[in-house]
């Protein structure tokens, strides 16, 4: 301990004595002699030092390209969070065949959002245009991408679900819209579009999400919203959760029915009568499915 602090005054020391040593050492001014340098070459001397550092960066070599990387590094990628900042759930995403980059989505509250650029920038479509902010499913068109069809009210029944207002419609691509029948059926869980033919459209009424109604079921347009007729039905308390086209023949559909009710004290969910249907033409008539399928 000693000898380290010995050390450290010596060094004290000596950093204390170095200016007055330097001062010492330097020699003193001749006023009647000019010096060796003359302050007009300093500039110079600077100027050409600054210019021999800059000379390496101008003349070094463009650096090489990087090594390809490898397929297996992709393989730790996530999806990440694209927007846009919302509260509330998304209940339904659709896309656009003919537009990669192009989708819709509906929320709880906020209407329904719209990207062209693959989810880079999103835009309400529905602000001002629709009177109901809870939306249960998205469509467009597969023969014609302006045609896109909206049933409002989400399926998703919580706490805090809105009931819808029926169907909407837009014939811009989103930016107008009309309402399209439907509503006082209550909450819409699915709709679907024709593939070939957009006036020929599905409705999966889930219904009145408070209370038993005779509006429940499946329902079908032949003409673009004007009229819907209801083409299965099963209870005032079960209602049609989804509807769906046989990905290869338009007249095969498959329809799921659900009886679900929110109480202030609890929610139903599920009853025998519920299940799959199926219809080979067109969703003029149904039959349920069994053979594979819970009895309850």
């Amino acid at each position: 301990m000693r000898l380290r602090s010995l050390v450290r005054t010596l060094s004290l020391v000596a950093l204390g004595l170095a200016p007055a040593l330097s001062a010492q050492q330097r020699p003193a001014p001749t006023p009647t002699k000019a010096p060796a340098k003359t302050p007009a070459k300093a500039p110079t001397t600077r100027t050409t030092r600054q210019a021999t550092k800059a000379a390496p960066a101008k003349a070094a070599p463009a650096p090489a390209l990087p090594a390809p990387v490898p397929v297996t590094h992709f393989a730790s990628l996530r999806w990440r969070w694209v927007g846009p900042a919302r509260g509330g759930r998304v209940t339904t995403v659709t896309g656009v065949d003919q537009e990669p980059h192009t989708f819709y989505f509906g929320s709880t509250g906020g209407g329904v959002w719209k990207t062209t650029d693959a989810g880079a920038l999103w835009v309400n479509v529905t602000d001002g245009e629709i009177d109901v902010g809870s939306i249960g499913a998205i469509d467009v068109a597969n023969s014609d991408p302006n045609i896109v069809y909206v049933g409002t009210g989400s399926d998703g029944y919580r706490s805090n679900v809105s009931i819808g207002r029926g169907v909407w419609k837009s014939t811009d691509a989103g930016s107008t819209w009309r309402p399209a029948g439907l509503r006082d059926v209550g909450n819409i869980g699915a709709l679907q579009i024709h593939p070939t033919n957009p006036d020929i459209a599905f409705v999966a009424a889930i219904g009145d999400p408070f209370r038993p109604t005779n509006a429940r079921g499946v329902y079908r347009t032949v003409d673009g919203g004007a009229r819907w007729d209801r083409v299965l039905a099963v209870s005032d308390s079960t209602g049609a959760v989804d509807v769906e086209f046989h990905p290869t023949d338009p007249s095969i559909l498959y329809a799921s029915m659900w009886r679900a009710e929110r109480k202030p004290w609890t929610i139903i969910s599920g009853a025998f009568e519920g299940g799959v249907y199926k219809s080979t033409d067109g969703g003029t008539t149904w039959r349920k499915l069994t053979k594979g399928l819970p009895d309850s």
